[in-house]
Order: C-alpha cells, then structure tokens, then sequence
C-alpha cells in the first residue's frame, strides 16, 4: 500500500467510527429517554430482542461482567421491560421482554433503520456489499476469532458465509467500545 494511501485509512477510519457512533447515538438518545433507559441498559434490551436468555447467556452475549448483567436486570425488571422466567428447580431461570420491552426494540428498531438508510443513501447495494467485505476481513485480519463472530451473524440473517470452525457460541458477541 502507497504511503499516501495508508495515511488516508490512517485518518479515515477512526473519523468513519467515530461519526458513525456519534450520529447512532444522538439518533438513538430520544428513546432513552422516552423510557428512561440508559445506554447500557437499552443493550441488555436490544439483546433479548434475539430470544430469552439466562443470565450468563446474557452476558456472554454483550462481553458485559455478570454483575453489571444482574444489576441492570433488576432494573428492567422492576421498570417492565422484561419479566422472569423460572428455568428449573437448580434456581436457574430465564429472561424475556414484556409488550413494554418489545415495543421499546421496535422504535429502536425503527430509529436504527432510519440511520442505516440514510449512512448508506445514494450507494448501490454492490458498493455496500463490497464495504461489508472489507470490514469484515479487516476485523478477521486483527483477531481471527471474528470469523466465528461474522459466521454467526450471517447464519442469524440467511447470509452465505466462508466455511468456519463449529461455533461454540449461541449467539453472536459484539464489541462495545466507550
């Protein structure tokens, strides 16, 4: 790779995160504060969209500790937007969204789509796909565990996929970065 060239990803994708993160954030705030969720606990909500999970699931899933899981579980709880599920006699047990819950993921939802069409307007869905590509390998080139994480999120949306080891996880594990 050129120097220039190198110089300009250098800049580029940092500034591409960032303006990205800020413009979801600033998109998103509104339903936070309609529902009085913070960042975090908007997560554990979005996170449940996916099916009931137990508490570890949950964490696992968000790369949260399990104190965090369970502090902001109490929370949902109390406030309605997810309800307890007994599991079996060993105290182990399940969450889920309540209506409130569900209907919380769809306005994010809805906000989310609004954002990802207009950070992608104009750009035909080849020029997208070939993006996606690019992201993809870059994140496999940094930690090759990533392509159990990329895998996993296509076969959650039907997407064809390289071959890949068995996946060990239930669900995918996306990074957070603050």
């Amino acid at each position: 790779m050129d120097q220039a060239l190198r110089y300009y990803l250098s800049l580029a994708v940092p500034t591409s995160h960032k303006a990205i993160e800020i413009g979801l954030r600033q998109a998103l705030q509104p339903v936070g504060k309609k529902y009085g969720l913070t960042k975090l606990q908007s997560a554990y909500v979005m996170a449940l969209s996916k099916g009931d999970m137990t508490l570890t699931e949950l964490s696992e899933y968000l790369a949260f500790n399990k104190s965090n899981t369970t502090r902001a579980v109490s929370y949902l709880i109390a406030h309605g937007f997810v309800s307890k599920n007994e599991k079996d006699v060993c105290r182990g047990f399940t969450v889920s969204l309540t209506a409130k819950g569900r209907q919380t993921v769809a306005e994010v939802d809805a906000v989310f789509n609004t954002f990802m069409d207009r950070c992608i307007a104009d750009i035909p869905d080849d020029r997208v796909r070939i993006c996606l590509d690019v992201m993809e390998q870059v994140c496999i080139n940094v930690d090759p565990s990533n392509r159990e994480v990329f895998a996993s999120i296509k076969a959650l949306i039907d997407l064809p996929t390289q071959e890949t080891e068995p996946t060990r996880r239930r669900y995918p594990r996306p990074t957070y970065h603050d």
